[in-house]
């Protein structure tokens, strides 16, 4: 008997593209939008889409309190399959860019084009550089950790880890 792979090649991209339509879409329309608090646990510093410093944090400031439809962090553009989701995170080794907003379904597919190109910025999107800050959801909500399922939390705690030494 043939034996199927455990990953099937172009499965993932697949299963992404169809989660958009079949599972975030409805539960953007049918739920309500979870509230957060997003903390700095370490100095933090807002930035306008130009990369420049617009707003700092100190250590246990409140960076974002409110409902949101995203909380994300990277050290990379990409949030993958070509989705530049992080457009201020590239060239920034010493801290990771949080990616916090509370955009609404139809500004999100409107605005598709410009978040896969690196242009979409919005009053309602707030982009921090920070090296460790902590994410209080008011019920327990879905986490990844590099697109991989972590399970459901209602707190975590983000931090940059310390650059990987790699032996050649």
């Amino acid at each position: 008997r043939a034996r199927l792979p455990a990953r099937l090649p172009g499965a993932g991209a697949l299963a992404y593209a169809l989660s958009v339509p079949l599972r975030s879409l409805p539960g953007f329309v049918l739920h309500r939008r979870a509230e957060v608090e997003a903390v700095a646990l370490a100095p933090a510093t807002t930035l306008d889409r130009a990369g420049r410093a617009v707003r700092t944090w100190a250590a246990g400031d409140t960076i974002w309190r409110g409902r949101l439809t995203l909380a994300a962090c990277s050290t990379i553009r990409s949030f993958g399959f070509g989705l530049a989701m992080f457009p201020l995170a590239d060239g920034r080794a010493d801290r990771f860019v949080l990616r916090i907003g509370d955009a609404g379904l139809a500004e999100i597919l409107a605005r598709a084009p410009d978040a896969f190109a690196g242009r979409y910025f919005s009053p309602r999107v707030t982009d921090v550089a920070a090296t460790a800050i902590a994410l209080a959801v008011d019920r327990p909500q879905p986490f990844e950790v590099a697109g991989e399922p972590v399970g459901d939390h209602d707190r975590v705690e983000v931090r940059l880890a310390p650059p990987m030494l790699l032996a050649v």
